[in-house]
């Protein structure tokens, strides 16, 4: 099983690499600015424009929300929408994949639909 994984994950990572070459400026520049939080999990978010992501041409984000407000770094990996904390907050990635239309973005990490609108 471990032998399939890595087969796998060997043939996803040179897919990314791939499909990034010929869409990640186009994507890069359609993701930047500030999305607002909508629902998550289908609830409709009650927290206004508290919750975001911000999303800077220079690959640098910073996600809002009632707890808090997290430096972050932004990439896409071909179909995935990717989030890393700083190394002091431990550096942790999370990808999912995602769809754009126009001024929504549909997020789906770890099997959570979040939606947000700029």
């Amino acid at each position: 099983m471990k032998k399939v994984m890595t087969i796998f994950g060997a043939i996803l990572f040179a897919y990314f690499i791939i499909a990034s070459c010929n869409n990640s400026e186009k994507a890069k520049s359609s993701m930047t600015g500030k999305w607002i939080l909508k629902s998550a999990m289908g609830i409709e978010s009650k927290d206004g424009d508290n919750t975001y992501l911000l999303l800077n041409d220079d690959n640098t984000a910073i996600e809002k929300n009632m707890f808090a407000e997290s430096k972050r770094t932004w990439s896409i990996k071909g179909d995935s929408f990717c989030l890393k904390g700083i190394e002091e907050d431990g550096g942790i990635e999370v990808c999912g994949t995602y769809k754009l239309d126009g001024d929504k973005l549909v997020w789906n990490l770890m099997d959570v639909e979040m939606i947000y609108e700029k």
